[in-house]
């Protein structure tokens, strides 16, 4: 089905991470994000989260509640049974899982049941309960899961599995094990793979190597070669999306088409070129003579329904230019399924051999697929290799995350190396103490591993594919692996981590609020100690432009697509982990995550934090050859052929900002710069070297592109002329970028915001970029923000 989190307004999550590896991410971002913005009127959603580790979604949520991964059921069937019987229906099913016996069970107070139940049934219509589908008891959950949405009405309302759903995500590991049986019967003759890398995905535990080497023609279709390239019969050279034409059905009633934005620069095709030209082979007929002639036709059907009486070829190039079609009304209410008692008694039978939880001494492992590199696939880009975690913030590999708890009873500090496992399995990884986690759990990331993938995916972290899959797969290979021993091996690492402090400590830093103090006071939360701070600078008038950012910290999720985005738009190079191990990463844009609380269940605070364009820059002053200068339109600019490299702007901004090039940093992680690197490199922004000093630059050369845009047309830029790379980027639309000197722009009526506020006030730097304060939508009580309740136990397990 489609989820509407847009139309939500409560969201309870058990354990599906909706905002980092659960469906269609990058648009539950947006919908999620439509209502968490706190109105005039003092509303916004809610977000529940149950999680058996720390992720993003519970790094959101209003209320998170820890749970080990073997009770993902039994919290559901607690909450199905409340919901019954504050809805007036039949509990006698679920009789046996009220919330004391559930909180006797899990440990979640009946309490916390209650109240959520409560909750949810006064939302009912626009609730939402949303679970995670892995594990031996993935279908039993979204039975008990679709139950509640069916009890609430959201069946048809939050929930569309009749007039829009989705398509994407429609194979099985069900299936996979039937295509593996069919196999080893010998009864698939020729297989043809594109788009998947199962002799890494699977490793050995399924036996996948074993199964394709029986398949006579193994046809693989791929970019690069792999494990499963290195088993083929035949290795087909597949173009890039960027060098293709083809399109995609993601829902029902809506198109887009994939343009080639750039010929292949290699002997490449398609994989719709090829099923064109080997059909032809087959048949002695084509069914097109190119890609673009087969996308032409089926979009020539789509045009019969969508062209809105338009003719073909006009409505062709108005689609090229939207890339999109969909149908109008999709916001239409979809129809209710009818629920099935059967599914539910079902799941209370699976209830009863559910939650095997290991024995003494052993833990659960969590396994968990990673922002940056996925399942692995882009385990070679090491631009996203070195992309902070937006939790832990690590970076360059995986690592096993325990609790604070059970690494005081173990002795375990971050980075020693550990030997876990089970007796089918170990491996070896260094440890990290994640906040949030219970003390029998522990958690790491997939993805990692790689012995066939490049020189920047190699030999990075461990493969954890042999956990998740026993020799008979079945529905789905569990991602929680009771009975594991951990061992400390005597040695030790640094683990790439790119945040040295992870609580505010108290400092007035950045600031949030709850729902409750926010409808009482919209500054709730916000401590200026400085009202008006006296200066000695004579100031600037700024006739013209005067450009400014403003970011939503109550949109913002900390998902890192805008620290990507500037990273490739500014040609911000990589550096590699022994650098990061010594703080030198170069991201112009950083996340900072705080934490505060009780550390067994932490709330989190994000700040994106960039270069300020502070009116009064620090770094300005120090600078002995004027490097770094204020242009007349406010920006902090530098001039990298006067740089010398003293790094007195860097020790002189509060901010910590400023990134130093200790070497020739764009030739280091992928060797001298030859073809097609260069290709990679963005010709409007200059590429650094060695001892120059670099930071944000509001993306100066779009600003510029977007002014002689506005100029030949004789106006003034506006906000849809000027967009910076992590304005594009970003899916909550928490950054808005623009002219401050337009009191009508995006921006200007942003700042008016009554949220708002800059960083280290102060310090009288009069920053260009002001943040609006988060609010958390729960009971108001002491939280994260300035005055913190951190304790010195959770802060000092960060530093080893």
């Amino acid at each position: 089905p489609r989820f509407r989190f847009d139309k939500a307004d409560y969201i309870v999550s058990i354990d599906a991470d909706f905002l980092d590896d659960w469906g269609s991410t990058v648009e539950y971002h947006r919908a999620f994000s439509e209502k968490r913005r706190p109105s005039d009127k003092g509303t916004m959603n809610k977000l529940v989260a149950f999680e058996s580790t720390m992720r993003l979604t519970g790094h959101n949520s209003d209320v998170r509640v820890p749970i080990h991964p073997a009770d993902q059921l039994f919290v559901a069937l607690g909450l199905a049974h409340e919901v019954a019987r504050l809805a007036g229906r039949s509990t006698e099913e679920l009789s046996a899982y009220n919330p004391a016996a559930v909180a006797q069970r899990t440990g979640v107070s009946a309490e916390t049941i209650q109240g959520i139940a409560k909750e949810l049934v006064a939302a009912r219509g626009k609730g939402l309960v949303v679970a995670s589908a892995r594990g031996t008891n993935g279908l039993a959950l979204q039975n008990v899961v679709n139950f509640i949405n069916s009890t609430l009405d959201n069946e048809g309302a939050t929930v569309d599995a009749t007039a829009f759903p989705s398509y994407q995500f429609q194979g099985s590991y069900a299936e996979f094990d039937k295509l593996l049986s069919a196999i080893r019967a010998g009864s698939v003759k020729t297989l043809i793979i594109q788009g998947l890398n199962p002799a890494y995905l699977f490793a050995d535990s399924v036996k996948v190597k074993e199964a394709l080497q029986k398949v006579p023609n193994l046809i693989y279709v791929t970019q690069h070669l792999d494990e499963t390239a290195a088993l083929a019969k035949y290795v087909a050279a597949e173009s890039h999306s960027f060098e293709s034409w083809g399109d995609v059905n993601p829902q029902k009633d809506v198109y887009s088409i994939v343009q080639p934005t750039i010929r292949p620069l290699w002997k490449t095709k398609s994989l719709l070129e090829m099923l064109v030209d080997w059909s032809a082979a087959a048949s002695g007929a084509k069914i097109a003579e190119t890609a673009y002639d087969a996308v032409l036709a089926t979009w020539r059907q789509v045009h019969g329904r969508f062209g809105g009486g338009k003719a073909f070829q006009d409505w062709w190039d108005d689609t090229l230019t939207s890339g999109v079609v969909s149908a109008s009304g999709r916001d239409g209410s979809a129809s209710a399924r009818p629920y099935k008692m059967d599914a539910l008694r079902a799941a209370v039978s699976a209830a009863k051999s559910a939650g095997q939880k290991g024995g003494e001494g052993e833990f659960t492992l969590v396994i968990t697929t990673p922002k940056a590199v996925g399942d692995g696939s882009q385990a070679n880009n090491a631009i996203l290799q070195e992309l902070p975690d937006p939790v832990s913030k690590n970076t360059w590999g995986n690592y096993l995350a325990v609790s604070s708890e059970a690494a005081k009873a173990n002795n375990w500090y971050d980075g020693d190396i550990v030997k876990f496992g089970n007796d089918a399995y170990s491996v070896e990884l260094p440890i990290y103490r994640q906040p949030g986690l219970l003390p029998g759990v522990v958690s790491a990331h997939r993805g990692y591993g790689r012995k066939f993938n490049g020189r920047n995916g190699n030999d990075v972290g461990v493969n954890l594919a042999n956990f998740t899959a026993n020799s008979t797969m079945g529905t789905t290979p569990s991602s929680a692996v009771t009975g594991i021993k951990i061992s400390k091996t005597g040695r030790n690492e640094k683990v790439p981590c790119t945040q040295g402090h992870h609580s505010l400590e108290g400092r007035d830093i950045v600031f949030d609020t709850t729902l409750e103090e926010f409808k009482k006071d919209p500054r709730a939360g916000i401590v200026r100690h400085f009202p008006n701070p006296p200066s000695i600078w004579s100031g600037f008038e700024y006739k013209g432009y005067k450009w400014g950012m403003t970011i939503d910290l109550s949109s913002c999720t900390g998902c890192s697509a805008c620290v990507v985005a500037c990273s490739v738009e500014n040609n911000v190079p990589a550096v590699g982990k022994d650098q990061v191990q010594k703080g030198r990463e170069m991201q112009w844009i950083r996340i900072d995550r705080y934490y505060a609380g009780d550390v067994s269940n932490p709330e989190t605070l994000n700040q994106i934090m960039l270069c300020q364009h502070c009116d009064n820059a620090p770094c300005e002053t120090v600078c002995p050859v004027l490097a770094t200068v204020h242009s007349d339109e406010g920006i902090n600019q530098m001039a990298y052929n006067r740089c010398v490299g003293t790094k007195y702007c860097s020790n002189n901004c509060p901010y910590k900002v400023r990134r130093f090039n200790w070497f020739e940093n764009n030739n280091a992680m992928n060797g001298p710069m030859e073809h097609p690197l260069p290709l990679s490199k963005n010709p409007e922004v200059t590429l650094r070297s060695r001892g120059v000093m670099e930071k944000c630059s509001f993306c100066i050369q779009r600003i510029e592109l977007g002014k002689h845009a506005a100029k030949a047309q004789g106006r003034r830029a506006g906000d849809n002329d000027i967009r910076t790379a992590c304005q594009d980027a970003c899916p909550t639309n928490a950054i808005v970028f623009g002219d401050m000197n337009n009191p009508e722009s995006a921006v200007s009526k942003a700042m008016k915001n009554p949220r708002g506020f800059t960083t280290l006030e102060e310090l009288n730097t009069r920053p260009a970029v002001t943040y609006l304060s988060k609010v958390r939508n729960r009971a108001a009580e002491k939280g994260a923000g300035a005055h913190d309740t951190h304790d010195a136990e959770a802060t000092a397990e960060h530093h080893s």
